[in-house]
């Protein structure tokens, strides 16, 4: 079927950047786009009116957890552990994942779906699904669903955990040598993985190499991961340099900051997503002075990409320095969504805010490097040409935003309020693949007050699991104090 969208004011990829294409037209004949212009002759089976629509290209996620942040939602913020520098992962985050059942991430996995479509998120690269439910069940799951997803499977040497609050020590680790048998173990089910489910459900899944992160992953899983992934043409991400804590500890071990020390190993590339990328060597909560930006300039001078997640890190007050600083110094920069709200476009908004802030400067962070991370740039980070872009050739993946909002309108320059205002409220229609997955704001097929319902009575179960699983039995209450107290009386 051909299908024309008409009337709308298009964001099209001409090439090399994105241009305002108004009153223009976008075919597509099954998930191909075939044209794009200000006219068009040709047959059409199917006419959509994008009449007060700003028509833009699908957002690309490239960094998200779908499995348990939903369940994070009022655990986390408002208080850290300062014996950890203002990190919860490492004591008051532990009990909330064993303390869900599979049946909660079903339920959180199909919710945190919905979530990425009705934000005009149409490309996601999602890690904990497959640890979380199993290989053929996450993959039929988010598969059936008609998102474009990479479903990484998860490889760790260890994992962390701290007997006192303060003192994190990590599973298979003596502080010197790495037990490699889990990691290797973990690895080979990773590979097996990727040849069973890569390109399923007509090539909207995907997948490739997720060494968890660089501080519980041992330098043999990762030089076997740089060897697989140049055997196999696989990309790589991890977890870099989240952490003050996990920065120190990378220089305690290997005497290199965490970026010094993937690049020694040949993770950085053009194949390589750094997650988050927040305390790299001169940050200020890195207690490593580094006025060359080195760690950063090691990222740009490789190729490498980096996926900015701002919303979860402010929650602790802390910022990445900046990611105006990243572009300038030539890193290809990404958005991804982490935590919750799992909402790219508030991470968005932040992004560009934080930066402003950070670098005291209104004219960095503009609304046009915002949307290109969140489109081409995260599309060139897994080397597709074919998304994050309104072009002849490129996937039929396009998202409507209304015009006609409290948010848009007024306006003078509809990417500027899209940057700074949209909210998922805003979006209008999704197209993955040519398919309409979001109608009239709504994801077709799934049911909204239902979700909210089950997620709460799961949200209620987890809560009363939480002391089984804390170190010190501590209760929700204990880890995360009430914001008000409770009436009596």
């Amino acid at each position: 079927m051909i299908i024309g969208i008409e009337g709308g004011l298009v964001v099209a990829f001409d090439g090399s950047e994105h241009r305002l294409l108004e009153d223009g037209i976008v075919v597509f004949e099954g998930d191909t786009i075939v044209h794009v212009g200000k006219s068009y002759s040709g047959r059409l089976d199917k006419r959509i009116d994008a009449k007060k629509r700003l028509v833009i290209p699908g957002l690309v996620n490239i960094h998200s957890h779908f499995a348990s942040n939903p369940f994070s939602k009022s655990y986390r913020g408002d208080g850290t552990t300062r014996e950890v520098y203002n990190s919860d992962l490492f004591d008051r985050g532990r009990a909330l994942s064993p303390s869900i059942t599979k049946e909660d991430y079903e339920k959180s996995v199909s919710f945190s779906v919905a979530r990425q479509l009705k934000s005009g998120v149409t490309t996601v690269v999602e890690m904990g699904a497959v640890d979380a439910l199993g290989n053929r069940e996450s993959t039929d799951l988010v598969g059936k669903s008609g998102i474009r997803a990479y479903l990484l499977k998860a490889v760790r040497s260890g994992t962390y955990y701290t007997e006192d609050g303060h003192d994190v020590k990590f599973t298979n680790f003596d502080g010197n040598i790495w037990d490699e048998t889990q990691g290797f173990k973990q690895l080979e089910g990773a590979m097996k993985f990727i040849e069973e489910y890569n390109g399923s459900h007509g090539d909207r899944i995907r997948s490739f190499l997720y060494p968890s992160a660089v501080y519980n992953c041992s330098p043999a899983i990762f030089g076997e991961t740089r060897r697989l992934a140049d055997e196999h043409g696989l990309l790589i991400t991890s977890h870099v340099s989240e952490a003050a804590l996990t920065f120190r500890e990378l220089l305690r071990w290997y005497g290199k900051t965490p970026m010094e020390f993937l690049h020694d190993m040949g993770i950085l590339g053009k194949d390589f997503i750094a997650g988050h990328s927040i305390v790299v060597s001169g940050h200020s909560a890195s207690g490593y002075s580094d006025p060359w930006d080195k760690d950063i300039r090691l990222l740009a001078e490789t190729g490498s990409t980096v996926a900015h997640c701002p919303i979860v890190f402010s929650r602790y007050g802390i910022a990445m320095e900046s990611y105006s600083k990243f572009l300038r110094l030539g890193v290809n920069m990404g958005i991804g969504t982490d935590s919750f709200p799992q909402d790219l476009l508030r991470e968005m908004s932040l992004a560009s805010t934080l930066s402003k802030v950070i670098e005291r400067e209104a004219s960095v962070a503009t609304s046009i490097d915002i949307f290109n991370s969140a489109t081409v740039c995260g599309a060139n980070a897994l080397h597709r040409p074919d998304l994050g872009r309104i072009a002849v050739g490129a996937k039929a993946d396009i998202a409507f935003i209304k015009l006609d909002s409290f948010n848009m309108s007024p306006m003078m320059d509809p990417i500027r309020n899209f940057i700074q205002l949209a909210e998922s409220s805003d979006v209008d229609m999704v197209f993955v693949g040519g398919e309409t997955l979001v109608e009239n704001g709504e994801v077709i097929g799934f049911d909204e007050e239902q979700a909210f319902t089950e997620l709460q009575r799961s949200m209620d179960e987890i809560a009363q699991r939480i002391p089984n699983n804390d170190r010190l039995g501590r209760s929700v209450e204990d880890l995360m104090a009430p914001t008000f107290k409770k009436w009596e009386g």
